[in-house]
């Protein structure tokens, strides 16, 4: 049994990005970014990735952003205003990935067919 209390909804978060990365825009790549370089500064921990996002699958992307969410615990106000951005960080990735399993069931559909059969 595990010492913490289980984020279920950090979980769901996770479980519903997808192992591919996604294609994010640029004002949107810059937001997390600048998100995560505002906490490795106030924080002093390595969590900007040494990779650009548009090659990260979503669901680690998003592993990253729900553990520090449960993990960091503001200290100083540097730290507590580097943490004002991470949940529109998360909320952006999530509409992102919401986005994205409507392109792929939308595609599905689409290539089933009427009726939901094969062509």
């Amino acid at each position: 049994m595990t010492d913490g209390i289980i984020d279920f909804a950090g979980e769901r978060l996770i479980r519903r990005a997808p192992e591919w990365p996604l294609p994010l825009t640029g004002g949107d790549q810059d937001y997390i970014l600048s998100c995560l370089r505002a906490i490795q500064t106030a924080f002093s921990e390595p969590v900007v990735p040494d990779v650009p996002l548009d090659l990260i699958p979503a669901r680690a992307l998003m592993r990253l952003l729900v553990r520090l969410r449960r993990t960091l615990r503001p200290q100083t106000d540097a730290q507590a205003d580097a943490m004002t951005r991470l949940p529109g960080a998360l909320h952006l990735l999530a509409i992102a990935c919401a986005m994205e399993r409507e392109r792929a069931a939308t595609d599905d559909g689409q290539r089933a067919g009427p009726g939901g059969h094969g062509p």
